[in-house]
């Protein structure tokens, strides 16, 4: 539930990625109509999600996990080897 809504930002992509390019956050958000799923995925434990889908062919390619860890006190997201970090650690920059 402390994670409902929070964003997690992109880590470990080159500036330069496609993937940074097109999406470097991902929102998480609890589904209302399916109790104990988060995006695609049934918690499975506090820190973990699994997608239980079963779709033929490479449709069901991107179906995977997300795995939460905690080091040196800040949040991180594991999906499909993405990190991405808890926006909790995110500060803005101090322009002088």
């Amino acid at each position: 539930m402390k994670r409902d809504g929070k964003k997690y930002y992109l880590l470990n992509e080159k500036y330069t990625s496609i993937m940074y390019l097109m999406s470097i956050t991902i929102p998480l958000n609890m589904s209302k109509q399916l109790p104990g799923y988060v995006l695609d995925g049934r918690i499975t434990d506090p820190n973990s999600a699994i997608s239980e889908l079963q779709i033929p062919g490479i449709n069901g390619r991107d179906l995977s996990r997300y795995t939460f860890f905690t080091q040196d006190g800040v949040e991180y997201m594991n999906h499909n080897g993405s990190i991405l970090v808890n926006e909790d650690a995110v500060k803005p920059s101090k322009l002088r």
